[in-house]
């Protein structure tokens, strides 16, 4: 056969619309990722070697709090526990950690985000424990910071359920 005979055909362009796939997967991979970078922040923050280097923690501190603007997964309410409770200590020290404090504290407001529909009855201790966690972070003597407990605490009270669409009904 002569390959000069055969036309290619080529498909027409036309949009596609339907369910983003690929974006899903990479939401995907990036919550895992955070999840491994969330355990690398709290060694950091931890290690006798690295305690003193204020700097580095400011930066990855402003970086994983940009990676979670949008709350905070409930699967790392633990991690992210530790994390409010190192830079609770460390804003009684150093005040460079109170707007980063402040900040992850307003993130605390959100509602917390589930990869599965079974991880709010999984994580459901977790929860119970962060919120009393919350309380215990009362400590800091600084007003601004209790007042951003405060309101974190409160908006899990007062949060307005959804309201249905209109095109949804029962």
């Amino acid at each position: 056969m002569d390959s000069s005979r055969f036309v290619h055909r080529r498909k027409p362009d036309i949009p596609v619309i339907g369910p983003r796939a690929p974006n899903k997967k990479q939401h995907i991979q990036e919550v895992s990722v955070k999840s491994i970078e969330l355990s690398k922040v709290i060694r950091l923050l931890e290690d006798p070697l690295t305690v003193n280097l204020k700097e580095r923690h400011l930066f990855v501190l402003k970086k994983l709090l940009k990676r979670c603007q949008i709350g905070f997964l409930l699967k790392e309410l633990t991690g992210i526990a530790k994390i409010l409770n190192i830079c609770a200590e460390k804003v009684t020290d150093h005040p460079e950690y109170q707007p980063i404090f402040c900040e992850a504290l307003h993130i605390c407001r959100l509602p917390f985000l589930k990869e599965k529909s079974s991880d709010e009855l999984n994580y459901a201790q977790d929860v119970i424990e962060f919120l009393s966690h919350m309380g215990c972070l009362m400590r800091v003597s600084d007003a601004e910071v209790r007042q951003h407990i405060v309101e974190s605490v409160k908006s899990f009270y007062s949060s307005v359920a959804p309201k249905l669409l209109p095109d949804e009904s029962y």
